[in-house]
């Protein structure tokens, strides 16, 4: 565990990573201590379709998190200095870089998770939810990062809608207005979850006595919304992307939720596609105020979700551009072949300062799918297909038309436990988090699960090719 308020070396952990890799298949540990499935078979990739290895080589920092934890690290740069904040089994946990790589990681809150993070100017605006309540931190600088930690600085709570409870996933974006939007769902009448919208003006001030606006709905309210991810644009453009379950199971729908941040904020909600996976959908601005949508696509659906021999869940990580006007085709971001039955899940988006947009997920397509691929497991009976993952990265250079050739963030010879099926055991024990891609003035950084039962977590951080 980490030290509240100290530094803690952030070199690499001793890690199970693995060996299963190594052939061995040792069983992996769920958030309740007890053993799960194993995986009984790796592959090693070491080419995209025979595209280029990789975009760049990035440098892997691992974060020790703990153990059944779904989320990834999210991380902001400002003022020459990047955070990340990342999962760890007493809270959240967080690190700062200012060029010379990660030097050191703190507990910043106990006992607290869903962390989000925006940055403007040399302001940090940190949040996450701890005891039934969403607080977001401010910090002038990495130092008072340190003074949150220790229990002091500035602490603001974000107020629920009237009626609403159990807030869940928070999202946290800077516009270039000043203003702070953060994005999250609670619980509503009906025992439904909706996502609603907060704004927090003038969020650069020194002197200003900072609050939280009172929350307006994002979407229609009817259905239960879940995993919000809040964008901001040129104009005080904002755009909400969340996800819709249906009653009687998969797939889902996928939802965009847009308007500016003017005297009032009116958002207008879109279904954006009735064929989504139940997963986490990403949006980010391009320059000229049109959005880049990016989520998975559903193929086919788990057959038995939690049964003993399901099927695994087949899903396309897919683009589309948005305009005030206009909903672009979906195009398919992986360059895999399509008649080989792959798994693409839980992506991340951002678009950088030349206007390209970077997407990262996870992708079975190495794995090697065969007889008692899982299994067997006190919870679950053996069952067949592909155990493993790597994340890959795709970068499109005209607004998500077309992407360049797939290339590989994970580690040569290093894969990601996965399994395809939601509603299984493993799934439910040693979840994997979202995929977060931020594109600095200068440099790239991906944050994905690195799930082993012992709860790590993976940056992948390089300079902007």
């Amino acid at each position: 565990m980490l030290a509240r308020g100290g530094l803690a070396s952030l070199a690499a952990v001793a890690c199970a990573l693995c060996a299963c890799a190594k052939g061995h298949s040792p069983a992996d540990a769920g958030s309740d201590g007890g053993p799960l499935e194993t995986c009984s078979q790796r592959s090693v990739p070491v080419s995209s379709n025979g595209a280029p290895h990789r975009f760049f080589t990035p440098a892997l920092v691992p974060l020790v998190a703990g153990r059944g934890f779904s989320s990834s690290p999210v991380s902001v740069r400002a003022d020459n200095t990047t955070v990340a904040l990342f999962p760890v089994e007493g809270g959240i946990g967080a690190a700062t870089s200012s060029g010379g790589g990660f030097s050191g990681s703190f507990l910043l809150a106990d006992q607290a998770d869903s962390p989000a993070l925006a940055a403007l100017g040399g302001r940090f605006f940190v949040g996450f939810r701890q005891g039934g309540v969403l607080l977001v931190g401010v910090s002038d600088g990495a130092q008072g990062l340190v003074q949150l930690g220790s229990g002091h600085g500035r602490m603001l709570q974000i107020p629920l809608p009237q009626g609403a409870t159990a807030p869940g996933e928070l999202s946290l974006a800077a516009s270039s207005g000043g203003e702070v939007v953060a994005a999250f769902s609670a619980t509503v009448i009906g025992g439904r979850t909706a996502v609603f919208v907060s704004r927090l003006q003038n969020a650069g001030c020194q002197a200003c006595t900072l609050s939280f606006a009172q929350p307006v709905a994002a979407g229609p309210g009817n259905a239960s919304e879940t995993q919000p991810r809040v964008a901001t644009g040129p104009h005080g453009s904002v755009a909400i992307a969340f996800v819709r379950e249906k009653p009687q199971g998969p797939p889902a729908e996928a939802w965009i939720s847009q308007g500016t941040l003017g005297a009032t904020l009116s958002l207008r909600a879109a279904l954006v596609d009735d064929e989504a996976a139940e997963t986490a959908a990403t949006a980010a601005y391009f320059s000229d105020g049109s959005l880049a949508f990016v989520y998975a696509r559903l193929q086919q659906a788990s057959a038995v979700d939690g049964g003993v021999s399901p099927a695994p869940e087949l899903a396309d990580v897919v683009a589309r551009r948005l305009d005030q006007s206009h909903t672009g085709a979906a195009i398919r971001v992986h360059d895999d072949d399509g008649a080989v039955a792959g798994t693409h899940w839980l992506p991340g988006a951002a678009v950088d300062v030349y206007d390209r947009l970077w997407v990262s997920f996870y992708d079975t397509r190495f794995a090697a799918p065969g007889s008692n691929a899982w299994g067997p497991g006190p919870a679950e009976a053996a069952r067949d297909g592909a155990c493993t993952a790597v994340v890959m990265l795709a970068r499109s250079d005209d607004k998500g038309a077309t992407f360049r050739p797939n290339s590989l963030v994970t580690a040569d010879g290093t894969t990601v436990p996965f399994d395809a099926v939601p509603g299984s055991q493993r799934r439910a024990r040693a979840p994997l988090g979202p995929v977060y891609v931020t594109a600095t003035d200068t440099e790239l950084l991906v944050g994905y699960s690195d799930d082993l039962g012992v709860g790590r977590t993976q940056l992948a951080e390089a300079g902007l090719p």
